[in-house]
This record gives C-alpha cells, sequence and structure tokens, in this order.
C-alpha cells in the first residue's frame, strides 16, 4: 500500500511489512542470534533484587510467522529493563552495557551486539524519524539531535487466544545528544484510552523531560 520504501522511511512510517522484509533478508535464525547478542534471553544481572527476564519462546517453534511477528514486536515479551539496555547498545557504538543503579560502578561492556559503523547508521536513521516524521517534528528540540522511536502493539487477550483489537501497548525510547549520547528514556503505556499510535500518546512526555 505504500509503494517501495527505504528502511530509513520503514522506520519513519512504522512498516510492520518493513521490519518482516528485513527479517526475511537476513533469515529467522540470524534474527534470534541478533535477539541473543542484544540480551534479550537473559536477565541483566542490575543490582536489584526479584528481576524477571522475557519470554521468547515462540521462537523455538522455528515458524516463520513467529519471527515475522517478533520483527515488529508481537508475539515476543521483553521486560522494560531488557529493552532498555538493547537499546542503549545502539547508541554506545554496539557495546552492550550491564545496567547498574550504585554510584562508582564501573562501567562493563557485556559484549559487542553490532559494529560501530552499523550504530552510526541506526543513528542517523533515528534521527531522520525525529526530524521527518515523528509527530509531524513535534519531538525535534532546536539544541539538541534526537535519535527516537515509538512502538505501538496490540494486547494480548489475557485468557484467550490473539490479540485485542481495541487495546495496545505504546512505547517511545531515545537517546541524546544522537552523536555523543548522555542518556536514554524509555517510556511504556498500557491501554492508552482515546488514541491509537504512541506517537500521539507520549511524545509530549518525552519531550518535557
Amino acid at each position: 500500500a505504500h509503494g517501495t520504501r527505504t528502511m530509513t522511511q520503514v522506520l519513519e512510517e512504522s512498516l510492520n511489512t518493513g521490519a518482516v522484509f528485513a527479517m526475511q533478508s537476513i533469515g529467522g535464525e540470524k534474527l534470534k542470534e541478533y535477539f541473543h547478542k542484544f540480551g534479550l534471553y537473559d536477565k541483566t544481572g542490575i543490582d536489584l533484587p526479584g528481576e524477571l527476564k522475557g519470554d521468547l519462546r515462540n521462537l523455538e517453534s522455528g515458524r516463520e510467522i513467529e519471527f515475522a511477528t517478533a520483527a515488529f514486536g508481537q508475539g515476543v515479551a521483553v521486560t522494560p529493563l531488557e529493552l532498555a539496555m538493547a537499546l542503549s547498545a545502539l547508541a554506545n557504538g554496539g557495546h552492550l552495557m550491564k545496567p547498574f543503579i550504585k554510584d562508582g560502578t564501573a562501567s562493563q561492556i557485556i559484549r559487542d551486539a553490532i559494529k560501530p559503523q552499523t550504530s552510526e547508521t541506526i543513528t542517523k536513521m533515528l534521527v531522520d524519524v525525529v526530524d521527518m516524521s515523528l509527530a509531524g517534528g513535534k519531538a525535534k528540540l532546536p539544541h539538541y539531535s534526537i535519535a527516537a522511536k515509538t512502538g505501538t502493539a496490540q494486547m494480548v487477550n489475557i485468557g484467550g487466544k490473539g490479540y485485542s483489537e481495541d487495546q495496545f501497548l505504546h512505547s517511545f525510547f531515545g537517546y541524546f545528544p544522537a552523536y555523543d549520547p548522555k542518556f536514554l528514556i524509555l517510556i511504556f503505556l498500557e491501554k492508552p484510552q482515546g488514541v491509537k499510535y504512541a506517537s500521539q500518546s507520549i511524545t509530549d512526555t518525552f519531550r518535557a523531560l
């Protein structure tokens, strides 16, 4: 319906079909490998009690439909902390860093999730998302480059099969200054009322923070 699109436009327009195309280009097993590299299969080991980990068991079936839905964020579950750690690797030159709370804790690289050049390319793409399309340019700030992306996912029908048609999980992450990042913000909102897309519900909150 959208015609031919670049991968930057896929991000700008949040095209699930583009995410599936990317998954098919590398293959489902490679997608799983990246999920492992980004730490989405494991607890982060943060210095807080009672940490849980996500649920990516659907990917063990090997079925392409599971890989396809995972490519755009459905059929799998991760904790906000796992997601924040994974997204930070985009900002950190590809380094997956162990999160911590306590002041004075030494930084620790867990592993490299992607190459530095890939991190730089993705950052440029995410800056384009903010500058060109996100909430009509409303998220852009005059003195900072921001790399950001929204997410809108259907909520699972609790106690039943499939997904709700009218209940959504909204998410928004961004890091800045984009090319020398110091901060990453991740916001998520369950079952927002009166709006369908995360760009409508969380952009102002992110901008204010």
